[in-house]
Protein backbone atom coordinates (compact mmCIF):
# COMPACT_ATOMS: atom_id res chain seq x y z
CA UNK A 1 0.00 0.00 0.00
CA UNK A 2 1.35 3.14 -1.06
CA UNK A 3 1.31 6.71 1.48
CA UNK A 4 -1.19 8.33 -0.75
CA UNK A 5 -3.52 6.02 1.06
CA UNK A 6 -2.11 6.87 4.22
CA UNK A 7 -1.92 10.78 3.79
CA UNK A 8 -5.51 12.64 4.77
CA UNK A 9 -6.99 14.98 2.19
CA UNK A 10 -5.62 17.48 4.05
CA UNK A 11 -2.44 16.31 4.49
CA UNK A 12 -2.10 15.48 0.44
CA UNK A 13 -3.59 18.86 -0.20
CA UNK A 14 -0.24 20.34 2.44
CA UNK A 15 2.36 18.07 0.74
CA UNK A 16 1.16 20.01 -2.38
CA UNK A 17 1.61 23.60 -1.03
CA UNK A 18 4.78 22.43 0.41
CA UNK A 19 6.78 21.05 -2.66
CA UNK A 20 5.28 24.47 -4.40
CA UNK A 21 7.17 26.41 -1.46
CA UNK A 22 10.21 24.05 -2.14
CA UNK A 23 10.39 25.14 -6.02
CA UNK A 24 10.14 28.71 -5.01
CA UNK A 25 12.69 28.56 -2.31
CA UNK A 26 14.92 26.70 -5.25
CA UNK A 27 15.47 24.05 -2.57
CA UNK A 28 17.36 20.62 -3.77
CA UNK A 29 15.93 17.47 -3.89
CA UNK A 30 17.47 16.86 -0.44
CA UNK A 31 16.37 20.19 1.41
CA UNK A 32 13.07 19.51 -0.44
CA UNK A 33 12.49 16.15 1.67
CA UNK A 34 14.08 17.01 5.09
CA UNK A 35 11.91 20.22 4.69
CA UNK A 36 8.63 18.17 4.10
CA UNK A 37 9.33 15.79 7.35
CA UNK A 38 9.91 18.71 9.28
CA UNK A 39 6.61 20.50 8.32
CA UNK A 40 4.19 17.64 7.23
CA UNK A 41 5.82 15.21 10.07
CA UNK A 42 6.06 12.37 7.85
CA UNK A 43 9.10 11.56 5.58
CA UNK A 44 8.17 10.71 2.10
CA UNK A 45 10.09 9.08 -0.67
CA UNK A 46 11.75 10.58 -4.05
CA UNK A 47 9.40 8.68 -6.12
CA UNK A 48 6.43 10.16 -4.09
CA UNK A 49 7.60 13.34 -4.00
CA UNK A 50 8.10 13.34 -8.04
CA UNK A 51 4.67 11.76 -8.29
CA UNK A 52 3.48 14.68 -6.54
CA UNK A 53 5.47 16.94 -8.42
CA UNK A 54 3.62 15.88 -11.46
CA UNK A 55 0.36 15.87 -10.33
CA UNK A 56 0.87 19.44 -9.40
CA UNK A 57 2.21 20.52 -12.24
CA UNK A 58 -0.43 19.00 -14.06
CA UNK A 59 -3.09 21.02 -12.10
CA UNK A 60 -1.43 24.05 -12.89
CA UNK A 61 -1.55 23.69 -16.38
CA UNK A 62 -5.12 22.89 -16.33
CA UNK A 63 -6.15 25.79 -14.57
CA UNK A 64 -3.69 27.89 -17.24
CA UNK A 65 -6.11 26.08 -19.84
CA UNK A 66 -9.15 26.18 -18.16
CA UNK A 67 -8.07 30.30 -18.28
CA UNK A 68 -7.21 30.76 -21.25
CA UNK A 69 -10.57 29.48 -22.68
CA UNK A 70 -12.31 30.37 -20.81
CA UNK A 71 -11.22 34.54 -20.50
CA UNK A 72 -14.20 35.86 -18.78
CA UNK A 73 -13.08 33.74 -15.98
CA UNK A 74 -9.74 35.34 -15.98
CA UNK A 75 -10.76 38.36 -15.84
CA UNK A 76 -13.22 37.52 -13.05
CA UNK A 77 -10.58 36.56 -11.30
CA UNK A 78 -8.89 39.75 -12.02
CA UNK A 79 -11.18 42.18 -10.62
CA UNK A 80 -11.77 39.32 -7.40
CA UNK A 81 -8.27 40.53 -6.28
CA UNK A 82 -8.96 44.35 -6.66
CA UNK A 83 -12.23 44.07 -4.94
CA UNK A 84 -9.60 42.20 -1.71
CA UNK A 85 -7.54 45.18 -2.21
CA UNK A 86 -9.87 47.78 -1.71
CA UNK A 87 -11.60 45.55 1.31
CA UNK A 88 -8.21 45.35 2.80
CA UNK A 89 -8.20 49.52 1.82
CA UNK A 90 -11.17 49.84 3.60
CA UNK A 91 -9.99 47.60 6.46
CA UNK A 92 -7.01 49.66 7.23
CA UNK A 93 -8.54 52.81 7.62
CA UNK A 94 -10.60 51.69 9.85
CA UNK A 95 -8.01 50.74 12.00
CA UNK A 96 -6.70 53.69 11.47
CA UNK A 97 -9.04 55.83 12.55
CA UNK A 98 -10.00 53.46 16.16
CA UNK A 99 -6.20 54.33 16.78
CA UNK A 100 -6.30 58.14 17.29
CA UNK A 101 -3.73 57.61 20.37
CA UNK A 102 -1.80 55.25 18.61
CA UNK A 103 0.78 56.86 16.37
CA UNK A 104 2.63 54.02 15.42
CA UNK A 105 -0.12 51.72 14.65
CA UNK A 106 -1.59 54.57 12.44
CA UNK A 107 1.91 54.70 10.72
CA UNK A 108 1.64 50.76 10.41
CA UNK A 109 -1.57 51.58 8.54
CA UNK A 110 -0.38 54.13 6.41
CA UNK A 111 3.00 52.13 5.14
CA UNK A 112 0.10 49.05 4.17
CA UNK A 113 -2.28 51.84 2.71
CA UNK A 114 0.56 52.95 0.82
CA UNK A 115 1.90 48.91 -0.64
CA UNK A 116 -2.31 48.37 -1.06
CA UNK A 117 -1.94 51.87 -3.67
CA UNK A 118 0.75 50.80 -5.61
CA UNK A 119 -0.60 47.08 -5.51
CA UNK A 120 -3.74 48.34 -7.04
CA UNK A 121 -2.84 50.89 -9.29
CA UNK A 122 -0.37 48.38 -10.93
CA UNK A 123 -3.47 46.23 -11.46
CA UNK A 124 -5.40 49.12 -12.90
CA UNK A 125 -2.37 49.66 -15.28
CA UNK A 126 -2.39 46.01 -16.92
CA UNK A 127 -6.12 45.86 -17.13
CA UNK A 128 -6.01 47.42 -20.96
CA UNK A 129 -3.64 45.11 -21.99
CA UNK A 130 -5.53 42.13 -21.60
CA UNK A 131 -8.98 43.25 -21.99
CA UNK A 132 -8.15 45.49 -25.34
CA UNK A 133 -10.08 48.46 -23.60
CA UNK A 134 -8.75 51.66 -22.26
CA UNK A 135 -10.36 53.13 -19.13
CA UNK A 136 -10.05 56.34 -19.67
CA UNK A 137 -12.95 58.34 -20.74
CA UNK A 138 -13.25 62.30 -20.81
CA UNK A 139 -15.83 64.49 -19.03
CA UNK A 140 -15.50 67.83 -20.11
CA UNK A 141 -12.18 67.55 -20.78
CA UNK A 142 -10.92 65.54 -17.66
CA UNK A 143 -10.65 62.15 -17.51
CA UNK A 144 -13.43 60.78 -15.64
CA UNK A 145 -11.31 58.43 -13.38
CA UNK A 146 -9.71 61.58 -11.79
CA UNK A 147 -13.02 62.55 -10.39
CA UNK A 148 -13.94 58.92 -9.76
CA UNK A 149 -10.78 58.64 -7.85
CA UNK A 150 -11.20 61.62 -5.85
CA UNK A 151 -14.57 61.16 -4.64
CA UNK A 152 -13.50 56.79 -4.01
CA UNK A 153 -10.25 58.92 -1.99
CA UNK A 154 -12.53 61.30 -0.23
CA UNK A 155 -15.34 58.60 1.20
CA UNK A 156 -12.42 56.56 2.37
CA UNK A 157 -10.42 59.35 4.26
CA UNK A 158 -13.30 60.63 5.80
CA UNK A 159 -15.43 57.68 6.79
CA UNK A 160 -19.30 58.37 7.63
CA UNK A 161 -21.31 56.47 10.36
CA UNK A 162 -22.19 53.99 7.47
CA UNK A 163 -18.59 52.84 6.67
CA UNK A 164 -17.26 52.93 9.99
CA UNK A 165 -19.55 52.28 12.86
CA UNK A 166 -16.44 52.93 15.29
CA UNK A 167 -16.39 56.58 14.42
CA UNK A 168 -18.17 59.29 15.87
CA UNK A 169 -19.11 62.07 13.81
Amino acid sequence: MGLQHFLTNYQRDYLKQLILECEVQRFTRQESLAYIHAKLKIPISDSYMDRTKRIVKKSLIQKLQYLREHRVAYIEQFFIRIAEIEKLQKECWAVYHSNQNKPYVQMDCLRELHQLTITLGNLYEILPAFTGQSLVTYEDDIPAYTRMVTEETRSMTNPTKEDNPTTSQ
